[in-house]
């Protein structure tokens, strides 16, 4: 497990790494981390967020505010192996939960290559289970 502190923005984040479940079931690389925390950045608002389920088309993120609406577009930072910082636009698909507990699936909009690359060589990494020459 590997702890490092950084800072997307003016928000500081503390990222934990451990083993995690992966599935291809969609056709794509899928990753379930344990604990990937991000920001997720509103028009009105920075909430650091837990990212639950990742692929290269979407994300499932707990704790999201409850002012949320299906359509809404954010976006979402994380920092992927204490190494790259992903920060992409994305749209609301689904809400599911109460203001307890608020679970929120995203599209991911537009990644650009740079971003796309950089959440590929991570997905790839956690599938291999952290084998790869860049493994954290």
């Amino acid at each position: 497990m590997k702890n490092t502190d950084d800072t997307i923005g003016d928000v500081g984040l503390r990222s934990v790494e451990a083993p995690a479940r992966c599935s291809e079931q969609r056709g794509e690389r899928r990753h379930y981390p344990r604990v990937l925390s991000a920001i997720l950045q509103t028009e009105q608002d920075r909430v650091v967020v837990t990212v639950s389920d990742l692929s290269l088309s979407g994300a499932r993120i707990w704790n999201a505010p409850p002012c949320l609406m299906a359509g809404d577009t954010l976006t979402l930072s994380a920092l992927l192996h204490g190494r790259n910082t992903l920060t992409v636009p994305c749209t609301v698909i689904h809400i599911r939960g109460n203001e307890a507990h608020l679970e929120v699936g995203v599209r991911f909009d537009d990644i650009q290559p740079a971003e796309w690359r950089a959440l590929s060589c991570y997905l790839h990494l956690r599938a291999d289970g952290g084998r790869g020459a860049l493994a954290s």
